[in-house]
């Protein structure tokens, strides 16, 4: 009897090691645990383009091409999807962007589909809690700016923007007896670092909040480590990475991949699942919709050990 021909499922991660190399190990990991897992026959091609640059990104999807490869999970920036979005005979691709959210840009093509969370849909969610004044911390990366414009660009009354890039900033000066700050709400707007630093001088200097919250950038275990729980009291920061199934969660824990916490990680998860199932799977809660991926927003606050739904 003719053994009946498995097809192979060929999937290609695309990044630039200049950029985002720091993702792309995690990505490719992702992608090989859910492979696995599925117990797919599959092909995966691993392309870095070094630079986001329209020539290198060029050569790069004509190596695809020429090798067969349609699927791409593009860990690419902004700058580097405007490059890819001007390139020619893209029509045979499918693009995966687990980096960028649809609404964060004005590139609106068929043939790429967004995986970023909505920092603005959580901002919002986040807004819910504040009270008559905001306080507002941010430093020099990217996304803090993006917070920070996304913060500026809603109703939001912020009576104090503060810029913490350097480690030498006086909190003594900010926080002790200054009526600003004393019973506002909160945004940190800042890595986890700087977070559990500002939550730190909060307390030290007795001032009293509202609310203290953020957004994906602070859902990480860390916050439970490098702050005290007097610290993070009132602290609530907003999640929307999904459910997953908890054999998945685990053998992406032997390749140190992380979906509970790591969003960029649980983004690539979504998207390869949906480049094999189109939003008929039973691994993944979130579906794509208009190209973009929906994410729910669920708040949560910090226990003694763990991070709680609020």
């Amino acid at each position: 009897v003719e053994e009946e021909k498995v097809e192979t499922f060929k999937i290609a991660v695309l990044f630039s090691s200049k950029i985002v190399g720091k993702y792309a190990v995690d990505a490719t990991n992702t992608v090989l645990s859910y492979l696995t897992y599925g117990k797919v026959s599959f092909e995966l091609e691993v392309v870095d383009c070094k630079s986001e640059s329209k020539i290198n990104l060029q050569n790069s999807i004509a190596s695809l091409y020429e090798k067969g490869f349609n699927k791409v999970i593009a860990l690419l920036t902004k700058e580097g999807l405007h490059n890819l979005a001007n390139l020619d005979n893209l029509e045979t691709f499918k693009f995966y962007l687990p980096l960028i959210n649809k609404n964060s840009t004005t590139i609106d093509n068929e043939n790429f589909i967004f995986g970023g969370i909505d920092y603005k849909n959580q901002l919002e969610k986040l807004l819910e809690f504040s009270g008559e004044k905001i306080v507002e911390f941010h430093d020099n990366s990217i996304i803090s700016k993006e917070l920070l414009n996304l913060l500026e660009n809603s109703n939001a009354n912020i009576i104090l923007k503060k810029d913490v890039t350097y480690s030498h900033d006086d909190y003594k000066m900010l926080f002790k007896d200054n009526k600003k700050v004393s019973d506002s709400t909160i945004f940190l707007n800042t890595p986890i670092i700087k977070s559990s630093i500002i939550l730190s001088q909060l307390r030290y200097y007795d001032v009293a909040t509202s609310y203290i919250v953020s957004t994906q950038l602070n859902y990480t275990p860390l916050v439970l480590s490098l702050t005290q729980i007097e610290d993070r009291g009132n602290f609530i920061i907003s999640n929307s990475i999904g459910k997953t199934d908890d054999n998945l969660i685990e053998i992406n824990k032997l390749l140190e991949s992380d979906l509970i916490y790591n969003w960029v990680n649980y983004s690539v998860l979504v998207g390869i699942d949906y480049f094999l199932t189109n939003n008929s799977s039973s691994l993944v809660s979130n579906s794509v919709s208009d190209n973009q991926v929906l994410y729910d927003i669920v708040l949560y606050k910090s226990g003694k050990f763990s991070l709680e739904k609020f």
